[in-house]
Order: C-alpha cells, then structure tokens, then sequence
C-alpha cells in the first residue's frame, strides 16, 4: 500500500512540476511581448515630449504660422484646438481659422470639460494652401494630430 502511495504522490509532483513549467514558459514568453509593448508606449511617450519642449519654444501660433508658412511647415506646434463634428477643427475655438487634420480620425472627438471651446492639442505642422477668388483671399493650413498632452 505504501508504495502504491508513494508512486502515486510521485506520478502528482510529476505533473505538477510539468504544468508549473510549462506555466513558467508562457508567462516568460507574455512578458518579452509587454516588456517590448512597454518600451514602445515609453519611446513614443519620449519623443512625444521632445515635440512639446520643441513647440513650446518655438511658440508658433496661427497667424505666426500663416505669415511665415515655409519656416513654420514640419514644426510641432501646440495649439488650443476644437474639432468639429464635421470639417476642420478650429483654433482657440474660432471658426474663422480653421485647421485641416490630415489625420482627423486618430484625433479623439473631445478631450476637456463641455464648457470649454478648446483643448491644448500637440500638432505638426503641414502645408499651406493659398486660395483666391477675385479679391477675396483665403488659406488652408493643414496639421497632423499627434496627441493630447
């Protein structure tokens, strides 16, 4: 009977020791996929605020970007920005300077409070189009939406 006990108990540490093995490879696979996730989520939150230090001191606005569109195109910018629920969003909430998201679906619809007709949103910068009809003049500025810082 004892040895009946005894291969039995040996059979059970057997199968335990091979599933907490087997336990032990996949949690050390999973983590080199999140350790890898991870690095990847710290390196964009990195560069992400190197384009903030570099927006802020550059301190580009919109009119300063129109005015000088050359210098100011492929530079971060933030900006206080409303998006629409359709067209461009609009600068410090106003309508009347709008700025075209070139990449509109990755800007989330609103990122502050109701009452508030803008959000500080981290932009790059694109190209400017001059458009002019008879004497009436206008400008398309295009940005693309990096984050929400």
């Amino acid at each position: 009977m004892n040895g009946e006990n005894g291969a039995r108990n040996l059979f059970y540490l057997m199968g335990a020791t091979l599933l907490a093995a087997s336990l032990l490879v996949f949690i050390l696979s999973r983590g080199t996929r999140l350790a890898g996730g991870l690095r990847a989520l710290t390196e964009a939150k990195a560069a992400r605020g190197r384009l903030i230090e570099e927006a802020r001191r550059l301190d580009l606005t919109y009119d300063s970007a129109l005015a000088a569109p050359a210098a100011a195109a492929g530079k971060p910018a933030l900006w206080c920005l409303r998006k629409l629920p359709s067209g461009p969003a609009a600068y410090r909430g106003d309508d009347s300077r709008p700025v075209y998201i070139t990449n509109i679906r990755e800007m989330p619809d609103y990122a502050g409070p109701k009452q508030q007709t803008c959000t500080d949103t981290l932009v790059v910068i694109g190209t400017f189009t001059a458009l002019q009809f008879g004497e009436v003049y206008g400008a398309r500025l295009e940005a693309r939406f990096i984050a929400y810082p």
